[in-house]
């Protein structure tokens, strides 16, 4: 994913709020109003293959809507993650979740979310 609108097109109709929006500003602010006040947590798969810029669109979409934001990627998230200080000083875990059961996987979305996930089918 290259482009503002077409990432933001993607959390939009993930989060049910449609995918087509007059503008990326229009988008932000129609997801922000979604997920605040919801106890929300935002999971990005595949998180090391967003540019700079769409990584920066998730942190001001986490801290004004004030959700959480687990970005699950492979070591290379590293440093795309060094050129967004404001994000990278704000990581309050990492881990290895391919090495973690199950159980400790949900209790870490349970602890961002302050509630327990709801149940998904694990391919494990």
């Amino acid at each position: 994913m290259n482009s503002l609108p077409g990432f933001l097109s993607l959390v939009g109709e993930a989060i049910g709020v449609g995918r087509h929006h007059h503008s990326a500003l229009e988008a932000e602010r129609t997801i922000i109003d979604r997920l605040r006040d919801r106890q929300a947590l935002i999971v990005v798969d595949e998180a090391h293959l967003l540019r700079d810029k769409l990584l920066d669109e998730l942190r001001i979409i986490r801290y004004r809507a004030g959700c959480g934001l687990a970005l699950v990627a492979d070591e290379t998230i590293r440093m795309a993650l060094a050129r967004c200080q404001q994000e990278d000083g704000r990581i309050g875990l990492k881990s290895d979740l391919a090495t973690q059961p199950t159980a400790h996987v949900e209790d870490i979305a349970a602890g961002v979310l302050g509630r327990a996930p709801p149940r998904w089918n694990s391919r494990r």
